[in-house]
């Protein structure tokens, strides 16, 4: 089994040209070349950020105050995580579908208590061993494969469809033909930031995770160590119910939380919470300028005039058992039901 990409975690940014495939938390951005980047503004300040962290749900809430005499209008963009779909081919995974085409995050987002509908870019990439991305999003759609889980139609691909997405690197050259590329999401819309007003903006979807096996030597793997898993924690991963073979299950998420700092002046209150839910520990590295306390099976962690330096990494493990509620038959939110 393959070990799947973490998933990542975004915020929006105010976007005022076209849309393109960058990640960022929350800033004010421009379209230059290359796609979209993220710089400061000035006239827009973040009141108070309320972060809620879970495997099976994310939620942000933003109170926005326009600090000039005019209004500020934009479109907002929500890049969403980026998907492998080579990795999640391989790995139990769930979608969440939405009346929204394209949405498999089932993403819902309100503007002063008002819910309202984005719109959604979808592309999918496929991206070569230096680095260079290559968009594939209609080579795809030209053999009519979904963009995600693209395996169902597999069998209506003739010999010169495979061989043509093979020599475009979109599919492996393998009895199997696995996919070879990932896709981007981002959500859109236009927004007005009145004159010399606050204004809510709340956003809410859940994270497609896949599973991974891990053990006690966690802390020896390339791509958890930067979940910061510790002696500690490693003992208590010990002490709980494993596999015949002493694996345990983890799921990663990332929550790209440093261009935060991009508007005007630090984020006047910021609260986060970080939710077990279903799993048995989380680790994950110090946060500068955070000091996290255990609230129930929650930790929480509030900040006055917060500039964030750093991003955070979480590490869920479940236990494995032979039935529900763990192991591999378990309803936690990375398997599917």
């Amino acid at each position: 089994m393959k070990c799947v990409v973490a998933a990542s975690l975004f915020g929006f940014g105010l976007w005022l040209g076209a849309l393109s495939g960058a990640s960022a938390n929350d800033s004010m951005a421009m379209f230059g070349a290359g796609g979209l980047q993220f710089q400061k503004t000035d006239e827009l300040q973040m009141m108070s950020e309320e972060l809620y962290l879970s495997a099976e749900e994310i939620r942000v809430t933003y109170n926005f105050r326009n600090l000039t005499d005019h209004d500020v209008s934009g479109t907002v963009a929500f890049p969403m995580p980026e998907i492998s779909v080579e990795g999640m081919s391989e790995t139990p995974h769930r979608f969440h579908k939405s009346a929204l085409d394209g949405d498999i995050f089932d993403f819902h987002v309100e503007v002063g208590g008002r819910l309202i509908k984005p719109e959604a870019d979808v592309r999918a990439f496929v991206r070569s061993s230096g680095g260079v991305e290559k968009d594939v999003t209609e080579l795809l759609k030209k053999y009519q494969l979904p963009l995600v889980d693209p395996e169902n139609r597999y069998s209506a691909l003739d010999a010169t469809a495979i061989k043509a997405l093979v020599a475009a690197g979109v599919m492996e050259d393998d009895d199997e033909h696995h996919p070879r590329w990932s896709v981007r999401t981002n959500f859109h819309w236009q927004q007005v930031f009145p004159a010399e007003q606050a204004i809510l903006i709340t956003h809410r979807y859940k994270p497609v995770i896949g599973s991974t096996y891990v053990d006690a030597d966690v802390a020896q793997v390339p791509d958890l160590a930067s979940t910061c898993p510790d002696k500690a924690f490693a003992n208590s991963m010990k002490a709980l119910p494993a596999d015949q073979n002493k694996m345990l299950l983890g799921a990663q998420l990332e929550y790209v939380l440093e261009t935060g700092a991009n508007w005007a002046g630090p984020i006047g209150r910021f609260h986060l919470e970080i939710d077990k839910t279903g799993a048995d520990l989380v680790s994950l590295c110090p946060i500068p300028g955070l000091k996290l306390q255990r609230h129930g099976k929650s930790f929480v962690a509030d900040a006055s005039q917060y500039v964030p330096t750093t991003d955070i990494k979480l590490l869920f493990v479940y236990r494995a058992c032979d039935k529900s509620p763990c192991g591999i038959n378990a309803n936690w939110p990375g398997y599917p039901h």
